[in-house]
């Protein structure tokens, strides 16, 4: 069995997963580009479910062949002991009481209960869940949320928006925000996707008359359009001529005539085998073409809507489309089947005569996807537009502002069709700086030892870090403010004094009974608390390494060489004995209900702090006597699930 290493990214997105069910904020996306490894991401989520908290896993798919790549995955990463198998139908396949089980929706959606009590479970093509939450997915979850209340939900997808109702994420969404998004620009120039190139081609097809119905061209208008016998020709032997040098071309016709009409007219060209695969190929033969393909045997490959998502072929060098969509995430799951590296190809060709790409702008742009808006002074408005009136996308007639679905214009002789949809459907590529970073004074800061609920042996803990703040805007003043001992019950007053707690907070002390009250802002506002957790005795791997920086940049002394069996108890002592930076302030960013930490502003680190005592002795296992016990952890919190 192939072990697999995970890449930084695909830690990174684990880590982020589970800092956002840790906080309790909902179910999160995962949103990687196709062919940045998904599979991976969903078998080391899988892993850590089982292995680290104790928990049982459901991975979902919509095909055969993602079901069995995300099983394949899994159990490379599995340790001995931990199961994983697959129910599906169309495999016969029926396992159900595995630690993770790989399910097709279709085949599950009835027999939730049949899977017992389970605690997380991961969507693959994720974009495919209904926004309305109604349908199969709906039914499975709902009957397994009945079973565990506490079920969390992860789904991964390449394209996190629909042409039709924008972002798969939102308060009443079945996913609640972005937990980690990688960029293709940024994967391209670190080596981990193939690069994707262009060139130009002969202007055989006006899609400027295609009519639009459900946020997509009208099926049999493309179909009609593109399977042209003149143009169909054209275009077969333009493909031939500029794939002289391409090893494995994936064709994606607009209809299986137009597919079988294609596959007659370039084996002419050629002289060679072309393979086609539609939603009524035999599985024996589609099989056979897929497997020929992906081992180089078959040169090319037309297909219909079915390769578009969860194909693993990373020999593809070159992807030719013969149709139209006004779908940006169809055409982005398209392109990505050239993603995957191969040390057989440079880069991937894509050849689009859909005008696809000018549609939606280049594949690994940023702004792949948005649609440019242009001032509202800039618009130039012909007859027909003006205030209270909006344009129709695609057959430009102006109608009034609260029209749902175009009619079309009865001048110009044009029936449309075209659903406006309540949400702008762009591309998510801001879903990181949606909300402002903001800035927070901090007052105070507390560790203590973080535990996961219902945790089995094993299971590591994490370091929290409780920071207590005030916003930065916050008012600075000197006034009086009231408080009153909870020990004796004493009122009385203090004043906010700038002095050895930092610059702007003060601590509240009981003049009659010297009690600790509490941390006061310099504006007099109670205390707001935020917390971070950090991952130091999690197995080696991001988490930690992310862990164990962390205390290395504000602590005098390294604890990588743990003085003891337990680094956080560690930090926990050399926090409370001085041994740590000051926190002036600390950024965070707003992710559902919660504050995220994304930066801090620290002192130096300090000079002096209180050194560990000598053991007075050692007991009989050998471990250190002190005369007063070093300070330790507490606070044992909640699981994610």
């Amino acid at each position: 069995m192939i072990v697999y290493q995970l890449r930084q990214y695909q830690s990174e997105a684990c880590a982020a997963t589970w800092d956002y069910l840790c906080r309790g904020a909902g179910n999160p996306a995962i949103v990687l580009p196709t062919g940045a490894g998904k599979s991976l991401v969903i078998a080391e989520l899988s892993r850590a479910a089982v292995q680290d908290y104790g928990g049982r896993v459901i991975v979902l798919a919509h095909r055969a062949e993602l079901l069995k790549q995300n099983a394949e995955k899994i159990a490379s990463l599995l340790p001995f002991g931990v199961t994983c198998g697959i129910f599906s139908a169309g495999l016969r396949k029926y396992a159900m009481d595995d630690d993770v089980v790989c399910c097709g929706i279709q085949s599950v959606y009835k027999r939730a209960a049949d899977f017992g009590r389970r605690h997380l479970v991961l969507i693959d093509e994720a974009h495919l869940v209904p926004d309305d939450n109604e349908g199969m997915y709906k039914k499975f979850l709902g009957e397994l949320g009945e079973l565990n209340p506490r079920l969390k939900v992860v789904g991964l997808t390449a394209t996190p928006y629909r042409t039709s109702t924008g972002t798969i994420c939102g308060p009443e969404k079945m996913f609640t925000g972005i937990a980690y998004s990688a960029k293709i620009p940024a994967l391209i120039a670190d080596g981990f996707l193939c690069p994707v190139t262009t060139e130009p081609t002969k202007d055989l097809y006006d899609t400027s008359k295609l009519h639009v119905r459900g946020g997509e061209f009208v099926a049999h208008e493309v179909e009609s359009l593109f399977d042209d016998d003149g143009k169909t020709r054209e275009a077969c032997q333009e493909i031939a001529a500029k794939c002289r040098d391409r090893k494995s071309i994936l064709i994606f016709s607009s209809g299986v005539q137009h597919a079988e009409h294609i596959e007659r007219v370039l084996s002419g060209i050629t002289g060679e085998q072309v393979g086609v695969v539609t939603g009524a190929t035999l599985p024996v033969v589609r099989a056979a073409h897929l497997e020929a393909f992906k081992q180089q045997r078959l040169r090319w490959l037309v297909n219909v809507e079915v390769l578009s998502t969860g194909y693993d072929a990373p020999c593809i060098d070159a992807i030719a489309v013969l149709r139209a969509t006004q779908s940006p995430g169809l055409f982005a799951q398209i392109c990505g089947r050239g993603f995957r590296l191969h040390p057989n190809k440079q880069n991937c060709l894509i050849i689009d005569y859909g005008n696809n790409i000018k549609r939606h702008g280049p594949i690994d742009c940023d702004t792949y996807g948005v649609k440019e808006k242009k001032p509202r002074e800039e618009i130039e408005r012909p007859e027909g537009g003006g205030p209270g009136k909006k344009q129709c996308p695609a057959c430009e007639s102006w109608v009034p502002s609260a029209t749902k679905v175009c009619e079309g214009d009865e001048e110009r002789g044009i029936s449309c069709g075209w659903i406006f949809a309540n949400i702008d459907a762009q591309a998510d590529t801001q879903s990181q700086i949606l909300v402002a970073p903001k800035k927070w004074r901090v007052l105070g800061v507390h560790m203590n030892r973080h535990r996961k609920k219902s945790a089995v042996e094993g299971t590591p803990d994490t370091l929290r870090v409780t920071y207590t703040v005030e916003p930065c805007d916050a008012p600075i003043d000197e006034t009086e403010h009231e408080y009153r001992c909870p020990r004796c019950f004493v009122t009385g007053k203090h004043t906010t004094i700038r002095g050895e707690w930092g610059p702007h907070k003060a601590k509240v002390i009981c003049e009659s009974c010297s009690c600790f009250i509490r941390w006061q802002s310099s504006g007099g506002n109670m205390a707001h608390e935020i917390s971070e957790w950090i991952c130091l005795e999690h197995p080696p791997g991001f988490a930690s390494a992310k862990a164990f920086e962390w205390v290395e940049k504000r602590c005098v002394v390294s604890i990588s060489d743990s003085m003891s069996d337990s680094p956080i108890d560690d930090a926990i002592s050399l926090f409370q004995r001085g041994a740590f930076a000051e926190t002036y302030s600390i950024t965070t960013m707003r992710e559902g209900r919660f504050d995220k930490v994304i930066d801090c502003d620290l002192g130096p680190r300090p000079e002096s702090w209180q050194q560990p005592p000598e053991p007075i002795g050692y007991d009989e296992w050998g471990e250190p006597i002190y005369d007063e016990p070093l300070p330790d952890g507490d606070g044992l919190e909640d699981a994610p699930f």
